[in-house]
């Protein structure tokens, strides 16, 4: 599965609401720990750990701490997948300029 378009080898539903996750800032941090090797937290009804681990485009692993058993990818891995694409890309948006930007837009 390819880093560019795993939307497409992905439920649409999980694919959807790690995109929400995404766009509320729930991804706090995204490490690259070593070369390719990254490690994502996600708050979601707690805070979960992804790793992602790449070759070029291609994650070759992925994993998250979360409960999930409905299939191999979570809506943690999916925000995950979009937060390094955002990260590679320099655009990723941290929960804290999401709360500031949501408070800013309340006025």
């Amino acid at each position: 599965m390819n880093l560019s378009d795993f939307e497409q080898m992905v439920d649409p539903v999980i694919v959807g609401r790690g995109k929400d996750y995404l766009n509320k800032g729930r991804i706090t941090t995204v490490k690259e720990v070593k070369k390719n090797h990254y490690v994502i937290n996600v708050t979601g009804t707690a805070s979960y750990k992804v790793t992602v681990v790449l070759h070029d485009d291609l994650i070759i692993n992925s994993s998250c701490n979360c409960p999930y058993d409905q299939g191999d990818i979570c809506k943690h891995q999916t925000a995950a997948f979009y937060g390094i694409r955002e990260k590679r890309a320099g655009i990723l948006t941290s929960a804290s300029e999401v709360q500031l930007e949501s408070m800013i837009s309340g006025f």
